[in-house]
């Protein structure tokens, strides 16, 4: 199931596509398995292997070696499947199985593993469920299942089952499975969690005799075997006695996990119902996007590009008209997954202004179509969870959607309010994707022309300058500090949103600033004078510049030791990188550099007792080029204590030399942020 895509609607739409032809071959998988024939489709008669799945009746404890007890918890049996059938109603479904037993060695993974919890999205249903407990002893203790809620959700997810395991102790075994049955999807991915020993590995993908499904596996996985079982079905496995990988510490995140990827190919004996190809996807894609019958919408969206100056006959340029298109629309329509009104009327969208993910893009298309601009849909993932394998056509593998302006080499990102013409998310960057043309009608066919090609885009530098002027009144005891911040690139992007949607916008920007001591809950108040944004402002050249001035006045920067005082000066890199390092995973996006310069008023009377250590320099140079360096420079003028730090990052993380480098260089940034002046009084 793919838990990342963006645009269910969009999806469920063109599975529709696929469905209609595949379920018209239902009556050829009934007649390979039905005594009568003449029944148009079966119902669930036929012993299906996830339907009367079971667990071991006599189960005894596991045992480990002795490196094995050494793991906080290991997987001793780690099996998914799922089974594509036809209901009684004809529609193609599948059971999806999860059954796992863990042996717990220790309380935090007790604590981890000790509840069961069972997602069910909206329409799919629980068809069966066993939980228990196995203890050292041999006692095994069963869940009993009326004992266990049903709880209503309000997110993603329409319901769920949670419950937690009665029994479980250290050393003992928890053994669950549970089956869900679902609409079928068409294309989908498994992956395999890191850093904990997965044992007795096995994955099945089972079809109708005349439902062929392929498979792809990725970061050591083992590929599936593709085989029929003694019914005829068609069978996807895998079996692997063990799987241990360590987490990979990238920027790719999930996408370096072990993995595999499936979906259906073809109808056995009918190659015409097929979808192995980017060309049926291009095709697909294209004919829900961009639909050939919108006489009363063109009407409604050429009158609104009339008003924008945006129409075919405008003198506006390309880009201008691509940005008043991006900002009417991104304006007036707000993007919701539930909106209960048919997705397909755009102009109930633009009249109620509300639509899904899958509606804003074909408003998008209608508008750029519209307005005569040349334009292509792109269809790509993010490498965040995982890099578009052109080798393996596939939805799974189209989860974010830009345009591109072929004439201006330049992107947009649709569904995205912070992106701007101009910035897509770096994630997508140097990734391949499917590039289609808005399709065209060649006698009784519509074609969309696509090719893969990769998504080439240089963004602007990521800059983040911040300038504090520091002075002293009170005998040291209140800090006066002028402060000026200049961001550009990605590092501006979520400064401008704030900025843009707040109903409070100073007060948005002023809670990006994190100015505070080591021990203080509550960062200093700023208060901001100046803020000078162009990012929304479509009748002008778009600026990335994002610039704001302010002023703090502070009682807690300052502490007093006999006749020094610490003047805590690396609460002032706020903007610096606290730590990228999160979860086993090194999160960083994009290249980028910070500068701060502090100018700090020395007092009269007083000297800066530890200037020397203010001098700091770490760095990392791979085959001549810098690639990460932090530096801190300190300069004494006409009485003025300057403080300069530099701290870039020109790349991702992407091997492990790179992310020793740059623990190392992030290490120093954040332990000067520890870093006090010592300004000394004169004998």
């Amino acid at each position: 199931m793919n838990k990342y895509l963006q645009f269910p609607f969009l999806f469920s739409v063109l599975l529709l596509i696929i469905t209609f032809t595949v379920s018209v071959k239902a009556q050829e998988v009934t007649s390979n398995f039905s005594d009568d024939e003449s029944n148009e489709i079966f119902p669930y008669s036929e012993p299906f292997q996830l339907l009367n799945y079971n667990w071991e009746i006599s189960p005894v404890s596991s045992k480990l070696g002795i490196e094995e007890s050494k793991e906080e918890a290991i997987f001793q049996k780690y099996h998914y499947a799922l089974e594509y059938f036809y209901d009684e109603k004809g529609d193609f479904k599948v059971w999806e199985l999860t059954h796992h037993i863990i042996k717990i060695n220790s309380e935090n993974t007790l604590k981890q593993y000790n509840k069961v919890f069972v997602p069910l999205q909206e329409g799919e249903k629980l068809v069966s469920l066993k939980a228990r407990s196995i203890q050292i002893d041999g006692k095994i203790i069963e869940i009993d299942l009326s004992q266990i809620r049903k709880i209503e959700e309000n997110g993603f997810f329409a319901s769920s089952t949670r419950f937690p395991i009665e029994g479980a102790q250290v050393g003992s075994d928890i053994e669950y499975f549970y089956v869900v049955e679902r609409s079928a999807s068409f294309s989908g991915h498994y992956m395999y969690p890191a850093n904990i020993i997965l044992k007795n590995v096995s994955f099945e993908l089972i079809t109708p005799a005349n439902i062929l499904f392929v498979s792809k596996s990725y970061n050591g996985l083992p590929q599936a075997k593709q085989q029929s079982d003694a019914m005829g079905r068609n069978l996807l496995s895998i079996l692997s006695d063990k799987i241990h990988t360590a987490s990979s510490k990238s920027i790719l995140g999930e996408g370096s996990l072990m993995r595999l990827h499936y979906r259906f190919s073809h109808v056995l004996a009918d190659e015409k119902y097929a979808d192995n190809s980017w060309e049926n996807i291009a095709n697909q894609l294209a004919s829900v996007v961009y639909p050939l019958s919108l006489k009363d919408e063109n009407r409604r969206i050429n009158s609104i590009l009339e008003e924008l100056g945006a129409n075919k006959t405008s003198l506006l340029s390309q880009e201008q008209k691509i940005k008043a298109i991006e900002d009417y629309i991104k304006n007036h329509i707000r993007i919701d997954e539930n909106v209960s009104h048919d997705s397909y009327s755009l102009l109930t969208s633009l009249e109620t202004g509300m639509s899904d993910s899958y509606g804003v893009l074909r408003l998008f298309g209608a508008f750029f179509q519209n307005a005569d601009i040349d334009h292509r849909l792109v269809g790509t993932s993010d490498k965040k969870y995982f890099t578009f394998d052109e080798s393996f056509p596939s939805w799974d593998f189209i989860h974010s959607y830009l345009f591109y302006f072929p004439s201006l080499k330049s992107y947009l990102m649709p569904t995205e309010i912070n992106y701007r013409y101009g910035y897509i998310p770096y994630s997508l960057i140097n990734n391949k994707g499917i590039f289609v043309k808005p399709p065209v009608i060649l006698g009784e066919d519509i074609i969309a022309y696509s090719d893969i090609r990769t998504i080439d885009f240089i963004p602007a530098q990521s800059h983040t300058n911040t300038y504090y002027k520091v002075s002293f009144e009170d005998n040291l005891n209140t800090t006066k500090i002028n402060l000026k911040r200049e961001l550009t690139g990605y590092s501006a992007i979520d400064y401008h949103a704030y900025y843009y949607l707040s109903d409070e916008p100073e007060k948005a920007v002023a809670s990006r600033f994190d100015i505070r001591a080591a021990e203080q809950i509550i960062p200093e108040h700023v208060d901001i004078t100046t803020i000078e944004n162009h990012y929304y402002d479509a009748e002008t050249v778009r600026m990335d510049l994002f610039k704001v001035e302010g002023k703090i006045s502070s009682n807690t920067l300052v502490e007093q030791a006999d006749e020094t005082y610490l003047f805590k000066l690396g609460s002032l890199l706020d903007a610096h990188p606290k730590s990228y390092t999160q979860k086993g995973n090194v999160e960083k996006d994009y290249p980028e550099e910070f500068k701060t310069v502090i100018e700090i008023e020395i007092p009269e009377g007083y000297y800066i007792r530890n200037f020397e250590s203010l001098k700091k320099q770490v760095w990392n140079v791979e085959m001549g080029q810098m690639l990460m360096h932090f530096k801190t420079e300190a300069t004494i003028k006409n009485g003025i204590l300057t403080v300069e730090i530099i701290e870039f990052y020109r790349d991702g993380i992407q091997t492990k030399e790179q992310l020793a480098a740059f623990e190392r260089i992030n290490a120093a940034s954040v332990n000067f942020s520890n870093t006090v002046v010592m300004i000394q009084k004169m004998k």
